[in-house]
């Protein structure tokens, strides 16, 4: 349920779909499972009956009950199982420290966990659309697939008419190819050539008057659709389009480059009226991740009080959820610890070739994986820690039947 707090109908949608199938699992076992054994008890009893006949055929071989219960138990104080208990308990603190120094080195690293947005790594490598998306790829600049656009908006209806507007264009694309390392001819717009020559402003002018001598060469019928393109009906604003020379679905950092120059060209303008806007590429796909992970502690500190909650109102104890909550933390920070190790440190790339082309998780894969994990952390260790409470209250009635027998005698 906690993915249904996400900002991301993908995420959403996960969480209510598997939200709705564990409650109704739940309800079918409440409901539909009593039912069955009490409907067809003739069924469920032949488990009995085939048990009976066992204790009948052993009581004929003169086995007793007791005897069977001896000879079971034997096997268990020889089974490796029973060795392995009995081992882990005598020598638990040192097993507990052996345990820590292996894990903790492995679980620092969670603190360098990056993800990605490459979708090359959620989709399989033989896959049709994914072998044509790598042929485009090499074929053609890699940013036509999904280009980039700035948007630059003037003050006021047709300033894109108005030599500051033009200058200001030009100055920025100067800049972009100076800062940022763009080549000219990944950069298109009305306000240079694609060899980077800056179209003079009274030519552009003269393109789109139809009065002008230029107006019916081939140099202003381009501009003319190209202006059609990149600026808005009402002329108060144009888009630079970008197309980058790398997988634009491997440019998140590219995203953040691009909004940091924005800000910073921005502020060293003289003039103020003019605002710059990152679109298109993956820049919305950038800021829902963002926002994810911002909300993502939110998740795991309101996830960590429920399941306290819970825990302590199942055992009516406020110790054993804390037990809980560390042996829980320790093996998440373990497994993300080591999940950088595979995909950011590279230490099993000898072994899987894919691997030695990634450098981070798909984005995704954390956030689902918290749930996951805790879920199934929750249930073994409710199930172990149900075992102990249930024995050690035994042990409590025993001993406390005998205290009684003691006071009154």
């Amino acid at each position: 349920m906690g993915l249904i707090f996400f900002p991301m109908d993908l995420l959403q949608s996960i969480g209510i779909g598997a939200s709705i199938a564990v409650i109704i699992t739940i309800i079918a076992n409440l409901t539909i499972t009593p039912s069955l054994l009490l409907i067809f008890q003739k069924f469920f009893s032949d488990f009995f009956l085939a048990r009976k006949i066992t204790e009948r055929r052993n009581k004929e071989k003169d086995i007793t009950v007791k005897d069977k219960e001896s000879i079971e138990l034997e096997k268990q104080l020889k089974s490796i199982w029973y060795k392995i208990s009995k081992f882990s308990t005598k020598y638990s603190v040192i097993i507990i420290l052996v345990v820590l120094i292996a894990a903790i080195p492995i679980s620092i690293q969670v603190v360098n966990l990056k993800h990605t947005v490459d979708t090359n790594q959620v989709f399989p490598r033989d896959m049709p659309s994914v072998q044509t998306y790598n042929m485009l790829l090499e074929e053609f600049d890699p940013g036509v697939i999904f280009p980039y656009y700035i948007i630059i908006q003037g003050p006021e209806e047709n300033s894109v008419f108005n030599q500051t507007f033009f200058n200001v264009a030009q100055q920025l694309i100067e800049s972009m190819n100076a800062s940022l390392h763009l080549p000219y001819e990944n950069i298109l717009s009305i306000f240079t050539q694609p060899n980077g020559i800056p179209i003079p402003y009274i030519y552009a002018l003269q393109f789109l008057d139809s009065n002008s001598s230029l107006y019916y060469s081939n140099e202003a019928e381009l501009y003319r659709i190209a202006f059609q393109r990149y600026v808005n009906p009402s002329n108060s604003s144009a888009i630079i389009q970008i197309n980058t020379p790398f997988d634009p679905f491997a440019s998140e950092e590219f995203v953040k480059q691009v909004r940091t120059f924005l800000n910073e060209f921005s502020s060293n303008l003289t003039s103020t009226t003019h605002k710059f806007y990152l679109a298109g590429g993956i820049s919305t796909i950038v800021d829902s991740i963002d926002k994810v992970y911002e909300l993502f502690p939110i998740m795991i500190v309101v996830t960590i009080i429920i399941v306290y909650v819970l825990i302590a109102l199942m055992f009516g104890s406020v110790f054993v959820p804390l037990r809980l909550l560390f042996t829980i933390a320790l093996t998440l920070s373990w497994i993300y610890g080591f999940a950088v190790l595979i995909f950011e440190l590279n230490i099993v790339d000898w072994l899987f070739k894919p691997l030695r082309t990634v450098d981070a998780m798909y984005w995704i894969t954390p956030i689902m994986a918290f749930s996951i994990l805790v879920g199934l952390g929750l249930d073994y260790d409710i199930f172990l820690l149900s075992r102990i409470s249930a024995v050690s209250y035994t042990h409590f009635r025993a001993t406390e039947t005998s205290l009684h027998l003691v006071c009154r005698l």
